[in-house]
């Protein structure tokens, strides 16, 4: 197959990249450069490249890793008994909502109903508490918000 002038390009950029992480010096950089523009095929290219590491094609992973939806996991609890409260969710057993996952804390937050109505308030997580996207240390909850703690959605059920 004939070297076009996408491909040598992307054998310098590569080669560029190679220099760049140390793996090859300037002057073998300059000779696999000139050779790069004077290649008749792209088996030519390839071996300009071929024991240099592929670090690209992990970041190329990462990138499209990073454009992947995050699915965030949803767990639905039964809403908090009549009274006050408060009522501490966590992981822990010892909490009246227990939520199971590597990024909830032991005891991650509390609710309490008030006069405004139901409040949460971060117990110094790691993690956080997320009131519709908002990171905060303490929030109503409004009708239509979305809690999250940690990497957790956590649905209410109505009562």
């Amino acid at each position: 197959m004939r070297a076009d002038d996408r491909r040598r390009e992307r054998t310098v950029a590569t080669l560029g990249d190679g220099y760049a992480a140390g793996a090859i010096g300037p002057d073998t950089l300059t000779l696999r450069v000139d050779a790069a523009y004077s290649a008749r095929s792209a088996d030519e290219l390839r071996a300009l490249t071929a024991d240099l590491p592929r670090r690209w094609l992990d970041a190329l992973r990462d990138r499209v890793e990073r454009l992947r939806p995050v699915r965030v996991p949803t767990v639905h609890v039964a809403p908090p008994p009549p009274g006050p409260g408060p009522w501490t969710i966590g992981r822990s057993d010892a909490c009246r909502l227990v939520v199971a996952h590597g990024t909830v804390s032991r005891r991650h937050a509390v609710l309490k109903r008030t006069d405004e109505g139901l409040e949460v308030r971060d117990l110094g997580s790691l993690n956080g508490t997320w009131i519709n996207g908002w990171r905060v240390d303490r929030a109503v909850l409004r009708p239509g918000d979305t809690l999250q703690i940690g990497e957790v959605r956590v649905v209410l059920g109505h009562g």
